[in-house]
């Protein structure tokens, strides 16, 4: 290997990511992700998966949904409780059980949330898999020295621990003596190294180190330290960790029972099994597992029976050999079909070793924080099996030697792609006897156009669908849908007529349900899918240049005001008030929701990246955050029946400023609500203005007293949508009447503005 070498001039590429700046004690998961961005860059596969610029992984992704942790641990119930403080450090085989489970790595953009969980799963996420995790070990006499160095450079950033102390550092170069006691507390990564680097140890050579503590710390955010250093390459389980393989994650399920990975190994063992249940129509394609030590002799196979104490009916078979210890994905030479609700068993040999497992254990030593803490672990009976002698015996009876019993399972996996599945696609709405808007309205006769989608990997015939509702305010006019065939891969659509009640409230949400009956490679399938369908839209997209149209309130350090300089759609938006450091400028609505239903809306921020932010809450919890710099963009949250409080806040920090200190909330879409509660009531109290009749069929009278000749009359939907407009000079005490008896039925908002005054009122059309 040669003497100097720096991953950032690799004959002239570049294999490193930029230097980030963790919060708090999350530097193991920022080591983990520049090791997995270092391997996509060496590979190529993150611009072959599509995606553009350097890879850049949500670090605070892996921080809320390792499983470890107080907040979220799956074999828990309720999963919260006892573990791992967030963002209070974590280690290499934390990072490790997630990756394998197929949580992650998710990109930045998909869930990076520090103050608050990100979503856990989204299907706009797009995940990174890591094939091989192994752990290496310089040596006691350094003799693995260049076999870790040829590792650099054939798979990229290495992930590693030390200890850091101001008083081990000096000039940029770290050196730990052996005869130090202080345990490793921080993760940072190898990029290169230097034999002829002078340090405080007694010899020259050290390695060239990528920090997460930002670009203004060391040398642009990067260091040395010493081979002779007395943790890094050389702890066990974090001194020199490679990710490798790094791929676009192609699986669609993973099967195991080993929540948290690898935690202890049962000595002497060397045959497993796990037994499973599969949950969908799926191929199973590979089989990932852990080996303790270098050297290892591999057999997997997958067998459809276990019947009177032995495995029957072998599926399929694969042997090899691990050079390495760590976590290993196999690839099956025949892929198993799985036919949801049938039992199958994953069957691990492993020559030397024995077998790794999960159970409850403790975390002793954490990187970037933390003390040692117990996570617990969950079993049951007839999940893991080992080989004892001639007799398989049942894993959970297992008298472990830690104490924790029956908590154990063997860390052995299926990863599983959809092999028959049809997915439900686009559904849209087409009125042309209505008002044409493309979306369901009080009165209108509709057809639902609905997208079916072959997620398998074999063609579908004789598709036919069914829509059904119990809901009173609907009439469906149409049978069964036929969709023919679908290709595998492709898509099929096809509709059904439905005609809504003209007394329908804006707002309605629709419940029913989609049934598709199919027949593929010689089997019938059945698939049910909610359909909830919308009547109307109650939008508040701000476009009356004020918060009248709704019981907005505003408050905070300064107030939330609607500007005509930026917007995602029409004139107007809401922006967040102008605060200084620690400050906060709040935007809520109190309403009655009439049914489950979701809130959208579109938002925009300008703000100090990670520190300064834009908050969305729902009755106190918050749902969101956002900083830096971001673009208009769509977000929706589930809503239940009841009363509840929507709140936008933008909170700064203590210092700084960046971008437009903002933050922009447009078209906000309520669920279903009593718009009779709103502040319509409160402002048509005039009675300068009078409608007769009211309500009315949609013919109907208005006259007002002016005190200008200049009078504008306009009438829109709850959408915004106008429906009516006069601009012309009235004069004074004028009475005109309207023709709306081609609206759709439901309430309307009139508004005659008389100079710089405008008058509202609600006007209801059956």
């Amino acid at each position: 290997t040669p003497a100097t070498f720096d991953l950032r001039d690799y004959n002239g590429d570049n294999f490193v990511t930029s230097v980030k700046n963790q919060q708090g004690g999350t530097c193991w998961t920022f080591g983990t992700m520049a090791a997995i961005e270092g391997n996509l860059l060496m590979t190529g596969n993150w611009t072959a998966a599509g995606e553009t610029g350097e890879p850049d992984l949500a670090e605070y992704h892996l921080d809320w949904w390792n499983g470890y942790n107080q907040e979220f641990n799956e074999d828990l119930d309720p999963p919260t409780g006892d573990g791992l403080e967030v963002h209070n450090g974590g280690d290499y085989r934390v990072s490790t059980a997630y990756l394998s489970r197929g949580e992650g790595a998710v990109r930045n953009i998909d869930g990076q949330s520090f103050n608050s969980p990100p979503e856990r799963d989204n299907e706009s996420y797009r995940r990174f898999y890591p094939r091989t995790v192994e752990w290496y070990n310089i040596g006691e006499n350094m003799e693995n020295m260049d076999f870790i160095k040829t590792q650099i450079m054939d798979f990229g950033v290495m992930a590693i621990c030390m200890c850091y102390s101001s008083g081990f550092i000096s000039n940029n170069i770290h050196y730990q003596p052996p005869s130090s006691n202080e345990l490793p507390n921080h993760s940072v990564s190898i990029i290169g190294w230097d034999d002829d680097k002078s340090t405080q140890a007694p010899d020259d050579g050290a390695w060239l180190v990528k920090n997460s503590w930002g670009t203004n710390w060391g040398n642009g955010g990067y260091f040395w330290i010493s081979y002779y250093d007395k943790w890094a390459c050389r702890e066990p389980d974090m001194g020199s960790v490679s990710f490798q393989e790094v791929e676009f994650y192609d699986y669609d399920m993973v099967y195991y029972h080993d929540y948290h990975g690898w935690r202890d190994t049962k000595p002497s063992c060397t045959e497993a099994f796990n037994a499973f249940t599969a949950e969908s129509d799926d191929m199973l394609k590979s089989v990932s597992f852990f080996n303790n030590v270098h050297d290892v002799d591999y057999t997997v196979k997958v067998y459809d029976d276990f019947t009177a104490g032995e495995l029957q009916n072998e599926l399929t078979t694969i042997s090899g050999h691990i050079d390495y210890r760590g976590f290993h994905t196999i690839d099956l030479n025949d892929p198993v079909d799985l036919v949801i609700g049938d039992d199958f068993y994953i069957y691990l040999y492993l020559s030397d070793g024995g077998m790794p497992y999960d159970r409850t254990s403790d975390v002793p030593v954490l990187l970037g924080g933390g003390s040692k803490t117990i996570v617990t672990s969950s079993a049951s009976t007839g999940e893991s099996y080992f080989k004892d002698g001639s007799d398989w015996l049942d894993f959970y009876d297992y008298d472990d030697p830690s104490g924790f019993l029956h908590t154990g399972n063997f860390c052995i996996k299926g990863l599983a792609i959809t092999a028959y599945g049809m997915r439900l696609g686009s559904v849209e709405i087409s009125d042309p006897t209505g008002n044409n808007n493309g979306r369901i309205d009080p009165g209108e006769t509709v057809d639902v156009i609905v997208e079916l989608i072959n997620a398998g990997l074999f063609d579908v015939t004789e598709v036919f669908a069914e829509y059904t509702t119990g809901d009173a305010y609907v009439t469906i006019n149409s049978g069964p849908l036929d969709y023919g065939d679908i290709a595998e891969g492709e898509s099929g659509s096809s509709s059904f007529s439905i005609t809504i009640d003209a007394d329908t409230p804006i707002g309605h949400g629709i419940e029913g349900s989609f049934s598709v009956e199919c027949n593929s490679n010689g089997s019938a399938f059945n698939y049910d899918f909610d359909m909830n369908l919308l009547v109307g839209r109650i939008v508040e997209d701000f476009e009356t240049g004020d918060f009248t149209l709704f019981e907005w309130e505003t408050s905070g350090n300064s107030d939330w005001s609607v500007i005509n300089s930026e917007s995602y759609e029409g004139t107007y938006s809401a922006k967040s008030g102008a605060i200084e450091d620690n400050s906060t400028t709040d935007l809520e609505i109190n309403l009655d929701v009439l049914q489950d239903g979701e809130i959208s809306f579109f938002r925009k921020v300008s703000s100090e990246d990670t520190y300064d932010f834009l908050r969305f809450y729902i009755d106190g919890a918050m749902q969101a955050e956002w900083s830096g710099e971001m673009a208009w963009e769509e977000f929706s949250y589930d809503v239940t029946l009841g009363n509840h409080t929507f709140k936008w806040t933008y909170e700064k920090d203590q210092s700084v400023q960046n971008g437009s200190d903002c933050g922009w909330i447009d078209f906000v879409v309520f669920p279903s609500i009593d718009v009779v509660n709103t502040s319509i009531s409160k402002i048509e109290n005039n009675n300068m203005v009078q409608i007769f009749p009211n309500p009315s069929n949609g013919v109907f009278n208005i006259s007002y007293e002016a005190v200008s000749d200049q009078v504008e009359i306009s009438i829109t939907n709850l959408l915004n949508e106008r429906v009516y407009e006069d601009l012309g000079s009235r004069n004074n005490g004028s009475q005109i009447k309207i023709d709306l008896s081609h609206v759709p039925g439901g309430v309307y908002l009139l508004r005659v503005k008389d100079g710089t005054d405008e008058m509202v009122k609600k006007i209801i059309i059956q």
